[in-house]
């Protein structure tokens, strides 16, 4: 009769070897759920099943949170404005924009992308009095030098 426990040996081994990898695909495809858990190779769950409550009471249930795309690696990730240094970047930015085309509008609102490079990379969105858009974008570089690198005037149909 054959032996048996070689191949039952070498299934430990795979499994044990290809475990990190097997949990860090499952956390990536499970990663708002309840985590990552493989039970150990007999088929025994390591955690005890929770007791079963008696009569729970209803709860309202928040609304799911929206999908969020994750940020593509080396790409701009939406971000706030609270660092000084992209408040300079975004004082630039709005020079720039009353210099490349002079008025007398007031900043409405602006958002802020940030791209790490050699530097970064702020490029904001930026909505002045009377509808008018412009994108600028700012780099910072290791220094902490900026320059505008980027600036559009957005054409809105009226």
């Amino acid at each position: 009769m054959p032996d048996r426990t070689e191949p039952v040996i070498a299934l430990r081994e795979v499994y044990t070897m290809l475990r990190p990898a097997l949990c860090g695909l499952a956390l990536l495809s499970l990663m708002f759920s309840g985590g990552c858990q493989f039970l150990p190779f007999g088929g025994e769950s390591p955690v005890p099943a929770p007791a079963a409550a008696s009569t729970p009471a209803p709860v309202a249930q928040p609304a799911p949170p929206k999908p969020v795309s994750p940020p593509i690696v080396g790409g701009f990730a939406v971000t706030g404005c609270d660092e000084s240094q992209c408040k300079e970047a975004q004082a630039l930015a709005v020079q720039t924009i009353y210099r490349q085309d002079p008025q007398r509008g007031l900043v409405e609102a602006a958002t802020v992308e940030l791209q790490v490079v050699a530097g970064i990379n702020y490029r904001f969105h930026i909505t002045m009095t009377g509808a008018k858009k412009y994108t600028v974008t700012v780099y910072r570089d290791l220094q902490g030098t900026m320059s505008v690198i980027n600036f559009a005037k957005e054409i809105t149909a009226q």
